[in-house]
């Protein structure tokens, strides 16, 4: 299962990926070169029809006996009359292929749940009619978001498919767009406390640097969920919740949110430029929208008990402190990849060519020069640079310092050999720059040592993973 055990970077529900799974579990090559009338597109759509059967049958764990199945199997083949192969050789060719597995009751279900919603993508491919009652129906749509995904993927020219889930996510946004219609996004984040002379702020640049290597692993995670695919993949098939769309709670919000972007980013062959750069726009801003509601929530959350009202008020000083780089890391989540940078570029110089505004533009800015540099380190590093001539906020001056601070301990051992050194000391010059911007007042030793301390824990995480 050499796909789902690719590193999330490379894969990110990529079905160029899965394709080439299938292809290799399903020997394409060999039924093509033996030219077997029953083929691999021909048991590709067959497992897809079988996967939309199974999905008939939530009360059994989307499974089937052998009986069900080859009945299901035969009256499958009986509507086309070039099918002339058995049942049981058709079921028989999958189930040696590892497609799927027998339970301990002797019923039958697919191996991986990724596997099984890929088939479920490729029936919606066939069924346009399946594919717009999941699109609307409310208790169904977040429970198949990586469906909708890999949809996008096989079919990246599909711009109604792209039109019916932008439009069903500005439904759901409908009553956070009119919240905060009257709000100026810019001057709310910019106007978060963030002095630099905070103790709290202080502590937590310094925190960060403290972590020990698990914690900081699992900040990576949670800073970029570019995991969560990996995690939903790589596992037993698992009954779907029928959670409904509530345009008013945060989950459902951020769920429906994530669908778009990142069928947005798939469906990358449509050539309609006034309606990418309109949907580009979009989730940048409600994302805005969406991590200012987030605030607002978590700051609204009644606490009863003193103790708990302490921890209460501590988390939301951390969530005002991070928010920057909350919502900039979850676009990169939805729309990261090397496709869009032509895009951000386009929108940062436009930016950049009206310097009036670019004060009044600085989350903005933030968030498109940290997309292109999480996106491509070694191609956009200058951005870095240029982000600290144009964002003078102290809230997303500490924000770059984190996404610095992100790079130096994760992702310059990433990069290639011949330019990691490189790289690693254009972000050591940055780093020190960034710190005097902040605090005002970093000593050249204090950095150093800092520095010194980011390498030393580099080089035991190198050591421990030989």
């Amino acid at each position: 299962m050499w796909v789902f055990k690719e590193s999330s970077s490379s894969i990110q529900n990529d079905v160029g990926l899965i394709d080439l799974y299938i292809e290799s579990i399903l020997e394409r090559e060999k039924l093509v070169k033996n030219k077997i009338s029953f083929g691999f597109e021909s048991y590709k759509l067959y497992l897809a029809n079988l996967a939309k059967y199974l999905l008939s049958k939530p009360d059994k764990f989307y499974s089937a006996s052998y009986s069900e199945i080859i009945i299901f199997t035969e009256k499958y083949l009986e509507k086309n009359p070039r099918n002339d192969i058995e049942p049981r050789k058709v079921w028989d060719y999958v189930e040696e292929k590892g497609i799927v597995k027998q339970n301990p009751d002797s019923s039958y279900t697919f191996r991986l749940n990724g596997i099984f919603e890929y088939f479920l993508s490729y029936y919606m491919k066939n069924d346009a009619d399946f594919r717009n009652r999941i699109i609307e129906d409310n208790f169904a749509y977040l429970s198949f978001k990586n469906e909708l995904e890999m949809y996008a993927g096989s079919n990246r020219r599909d711009e109604d498919f792209l039109l019916r889930i932008y439009n069903k996510t500005k439904n759901i946004f409908s009553n956070v767009q009119l919240e905060f219609a009257e709000i100026n996004i810019e001057s709310s984040i910019q106007s978060l406390t963030c002095n630099p002379n905070d103790e709290l702020i202080k502590k937590g640049v310094s925190e960060f640097k403290k972590l020990s290597e698990e914690e900081r692993d699992n900040l990576e995670d949670d800073a970029i969920s570019t995991n969560i695919m990996l995690a939903d993949r790589n596992c037993e098939v698992r009954v779907k919740d029928a959670v409904e769309l509530d345009s008013n709670d945060i989950f459902s919000l951020e769920k429906s949110l994530y669908i778009l972007g990142r069928v947005f980013k798939n469906a990358d062959q449509i050539d309609n430029v006034e309606l990418i750069n309109e949907i580009f726009d979009y989730i940048i801003d409600s994302t805005c929208k969406w991590g200012l509601k987030m605030f607002q929530t978590l700051k609204l959350t009644e606490i009863n008990d003193n103790e708990g009202k302490t921890q209460h008020e501590k988390i939301l000083q951390l969530m005002q402190q991070l928010l920057p780089v909350i919502v900039e890391s979850r676009i990169f989540d939805m729309i990261g990849a090397s496709n869009m940078q032509n895009i951000i570029k386009r929108k940062i110089k436009n930016i950049q060519l009206n310097k009036p505004e670019i004060p009044n533009n600085q989350f903005k800015l933030f968030i498109l020069m940290y997309l292109l540099s999480d996106i491509d380190l070694r191609k956009n590093i200058d951005y870095i640079s240029e982000s600290m001539e144009s964002i003078k906020a102290p809230i997303l001056k500490y924000g770059i310092i984190l996404k610095i601070l992100y790079y130096m301990h994760f992702k310059v051992d990433e990069l290639p050999e011949g330019i990691r050194k490189d790289i690693d000391t254009r972000l050591k010059t940055i780093y020190s720059k960034a710190q005097k911007n902040f605090t005002g007042k970093a000593s050249d030793d204090s950095i150093s040592n800092s520095i010194t301390n980011i390498d030393k824990r580099r080089l035991v995480r190198k050591i421990k993973n030989r």
